[in-house]
This record gives C-alpha cells, sequence and structure tokens, in this order.
C-alpha cells in the first residue's frame, strides 16, 4: 500500500473531501430548515396580526378569526400542549405551596353594617314615638342589603365586542412583534422538546416484588 500509484491516495483523500463536504451541507440544510421555520411561523402570524390592526370595524371580526386560524395551523399543537400543561402545573403547585382558591361569600363591607345599624336604630327610636291618629302606622323593618350573587355571562354587544377585539389584537401584536425574540422562543422551544435529557435511572419493579410485599403484609 505504502507503494500504491499517487491517484490510489489521491482518489482517497477526494472520496473523504467529499465525504465531509456531504456531511457539512445535510448538516447546514438542517439548521437552516429549523431556522426557517422559525422565521415562517412569525412572518406568517404577524402577516395575520397586522391585517388585523388595519382592518375597519366591519372586517375586524373575519381578520381576528383569520389570526385564530394561522395560530392553529402554524401553533395548535404547540398551543394545546402548553396550555394544558400549564394548567396542571398551576394544580401542582399550588399544592406545593398549600394554597386553594377561597370560594366563601364576602362578608358585608363595613360601611354597609353601619348603615343597616343606624337604619335599625332611627326605626326603633321612631316605635317609641306615641303618635295620636286613627290609624297607626307600623315601623318599617330595616333594610338590609342581600348579599351580592356572582354575575354571570352574557353576550357582548357589537360595541363590546369590536372593542375587546382592539385590545386583543393591540396586546397580542404588542408580544408578537418583537421578531428575534419570538424566533428564539420557538428555536428553543424545538431544542428543548427533541434533547433527551440524561438518561433515566432504571426501575426494576416485576411480578417478584410485587408479590414480596404483598406477602410480608400477611
Amino acid at each position: 500500500m505504502i507503494g500504491a500509484d499517487p491517484f490510489f491516495w489521491g482518489a482517497i483523500l477526494l472520496g473523504i473531501l467529499a465525504a465531509g463536504l456531504i456531511g457539512w451541507l445535510i448538516g447546514y440544510y438542517f439548521s437552516r430548515s429549523k431556522t426557517d421555520a422559525a422565521e415562517a411561523i412569525w412572518i406568517a402570524v404577524n402577516n395575520a396580526v397586522k391585517d388585523a390592526m388595519k382592518a375597519n370595524t366591519e372586517a375586524l371580526p373575519a381578520h381576528a378569526a383569520d389570526l385564530r386560524r394561522i395560530l392553529e395551523a402554524r401553533l395548535g399543537k404547540t398551543l394545546k400542549f402548553g396550555g394544558e400543561l400549564a394548567s396542571n402545573v398551576k394544580v401542582l403547585e399550588l399544592a406545593i405551596k398549600g394554597e386553594i382558591e377561597d370560594k366563601s361569600p364576602v362578608p358585608p363591607q363595613p360601611a354597609l353594617a353601619a348603615a343597616a345599624t343606624k337604619d335599625s336604630s332611627a326605626a326603633a327610636a321612631a316605635a317609641n314615638v306615641t303618635i295620636v291618629s286613627v290609624l297607626s302606622q307600623p315601623a318599617s323593618s330595616p333594610v338590609v342589603p342581600a348579599p351580592s350573587a356572582k354575575p354571570g355571562k352574557r353576550p357582548m354587544t357589537t360595541q363590546e365586542r369590536n372593542d375587546a377585539l382592539r385590545l386583543a389584537v393591540a396586546k397580542f401584536d404588542d408580544y408578537w412583534r418583537h421578531k428575534k425574540d419570538r424566533e428564539n422562543d420557538i428555536r428553543e422551544v424545538v431544542a428543548e422538546l427533541t434533547n433527551p435529557g440524561p438518561k433515566p435511572a432504571q426501575h426494576t419493579h416485576g411480578p417478584a416484588d410485587g408479590l414480596s410485599g404483598s406477602s410480608s403484609q400477611h
């Protein structure tokens, strides 16, 4: 092999260089694909946001619905996973903190209680006054304000809905307009979901473990 023809060594060197070039091209292609995906998602959503921001009152609901459709098409799986995950994590955090939502009725305000006491005292004083008349008028009982009921839901008026849509689109635009930050967010999510992390420890719990545990209890 040492005395082989120089063309032989040249062919081997050329093959190594070609393999390295192919590997670099493949890596570059996949890295560019990820970059282009993040940028393409941002552009598609941003275009829908800008269209909704510029829409007049009549076209606003349709443009807002189009923005929601594009978000579902480009980030639907992420939103579903993130939303359900966040709600369950919140329950876990509240349990760890030992906190619970207090749904007990709100006690009456001091001002209302004082007003009720004042009305009751005034009514009692009026009842002690003797008035000579044909018909004696009974003292009125004090009016105690009833506890306020929890407000229910109702459909928005057209003006309320348009105002809510304007506010929601403007708030979303204020968040989404930071292009580099949102693209980095997308790439970080992809990197986190594709990173297997450290190998988990192997837990060996076979049928024998269950039998031994049950037998030890008897």
